[in-house]
């Protein structure tokens, strides 16, 4: 079973989901801890590997720092394990994106080929989880894959919403001044 998910972190905007893997969120830093000093988008991401004998499996997640829509999947970072080897944590965990160490290349680990990810930057977010069999020697076969989309949409300033309302309200006024 694999599965991912997104979801607010902590007391941030909730988060919608159109129910076939396309997730909205809020663009902005969250305000808990270790961010605003490390940043953290106000989403995180879920992931959730289970069944019998995961053991003898490996695993790929795949994602993207970049906001353009469409990035292709060769500039995505990747993390490649076998089941055996990766912590229970990684099972099931929530991560954010503004995650120092997902950034960062190590044995098994390929850093994206954009910049660090920004959370004050509106755009489109790609996730697998994909689970393969055979081994890297012998060749690897896909057999499983979960992927989801996270539209993240800028958050009008409170001027520009201020400005909306006394638009609105004119529009009131001068309708009424109309009849």
């Amino acid at each position: 079973m694999l599965g991912l998910t997104a979801h607010q972190r902590y007391a941030a905007a909730p988060i919608t989901n159109n129910g076939a893997g396309t997730f909205t969120a809020e663009a902005g830093v969250s305000i808990d801890a270790p961010s605003p000093a490390d940043p953290y988008a106000t989403w995180n991401f879920g992931t959730d590997i289970g069944g019998s004998d995961i053991s003898n499996y490996w695993f790929s997640l795949v994602y993207d720092f970049d906001p353009a829509s469409g990035t292709g999947k060769s500039v995505h970072r990747k993390t490649l394990g076998p089941g055996s080897l990766l912590t229970a944590a990684q099972f099931q965990n929530s991560s954010n994106l503004g995650m120092d160490f997902l950034a960062t290349s190590v044995a098994g680990l390929t850093a994206p080929g954009f910049a660090l990810f920004d959370p004050t930057v509106a755009g489109e977010y790609t996730f697998a989880l994909i689970a393969y069999s055979g081994s890297p020697q012998a060749g690897l076969a896909e057999v499983a894959r979960s992927a989801i989309v996270v539209n993240v949409q800028a958050v009008p300033e409170p001027a520009s919403l201020a400005l909306i309302g006394l638009a609105l309200a004119g529009l009131g006024v001068a309708r009424r001044r109309t009849r």
